[in-house]
């Protein structure tokens, strides 16, 4: 006798039709205007806000492909568009890969800062008009591998962060960066589920900030990021997607910063693509809505 639990068969006309699963977002869009407009607040309230499409967004000006790193040199096919704007960690907004994009429309990206301290000779506040304009814009084609066992190919727009530490110029005492988020409790849900410790940091060596695999990102896929992927700017380095509020250069690590966030934690700010080894910063950079 056998003891597996039976499961019922649903019938094949009792699936739900692509088309109608993905216009999902656009019903719930609907409804919460429908609750607006009858009076019930409380209902739309509690409706996820959605991330404005990739599609929509501005163009990089003046992006220009770098050819020592373009798509024909590396064995793999291009991540969709659909499949990087849809598929995100940004724990900001929770814990699912679809949180951020159902989650991340209300973030406040206008106007943007990025505040750089520590150990500089020159501490600075940018605004992002300042950043974008600080170096020639270039598409690169990094490959992300994820510790969750996921990947990626994609097409980032920015230039590498070391035209930014420059600029402050870090002292001979520098010798890590550390990355610290933004937080907007009023756009974010995923703050009150306090599952690591707000804001977050990264960091990297001074070596690795330096290095110019280790790219600012302002886009993907030639245009501007998308919310759930940063929005405003992201730091981008071999590995890690990270949201930057506050960049601090520091002489020493310190060992409650956490180690290692591969695979997409981004509210507006900086990405990193590069493996790092320490969790700290001998320069932090902030940003600052």
């Amino acid at each position: 006798m056998s003891l597996r639990p039976r499961y019922p068969r649903i019938p094949s006309s009792q699936i739900t039709p692509e088309p109608v699963w993905q216009a999902r977002r656009q019903w719930m869009q609907h409804m919460a205007g429908i609750a607006a407009g009858t009076g019930l607040a409380g209902l739309g309230a509690t409706l996820p806000q959605v991330a404005a499409a990739a599609n929509t967004l501005p163009p990089i000006a003046g992006m220009r492909p770098n050819p020592q790193y373009a798509a024909a040199k590396i064995d793999r096919k291009l991540t969709t568009e659909k499949d990087i704007t849809s598929y995100n960690n940004f724990y900001e907004f929770g814990t699912g890969k679809g949180d951020p994009l159902d989650y991340s429309g209300k973030m406040r990206i206008e106007p943007w800062q990025v505040q750089v301290s520590g150990e500089v000779e020159k501490p600075r506040t940018f605004d992002l008009d300042e950043l974008v304009k600080l170096a020639p814009q270039e598409e690169r084609v990094y490959r992300l591998r994820c510790v969750e066992a996921w990947s990626m190919v994609i097409p980032w727009v920015g230039y590498p962060l070391s035209a930014l530490l420059k600029q402050v110029q870090p002292t001979s005492k520098a010798k890590f960066v550390q990355f610290v988020t933004d937080t907007q409790p009023e756009a974010m849900p995923g703050l009150s589920d306090r599952i690591i410790p707000w804001p977050y940091r990264e960091g990297l060596r001074m070596d690795e900030a330096m290095n110019p695999l280790t790219l600012l990102t302002f886009g993907l896929y030639g245009k501007r990021l998308p919310n759930q992927n940063g929005a405003v700017t992201d730091y981008c380095a071999l590995e890690i997607w990270l949201q930057v509020r506050q960049v601090h250069c520091q002489n020493r690590a310190h060992r409650n910063h956490a180690r290692n966030q591969l695979g997409g934690h981004c509210p507006l700010g900086i990405w990193l693509l590069c493996e790092c080894e320490s969790g700290c910063s001998a320069s932090t950079m902030e940003s600052v809505a």
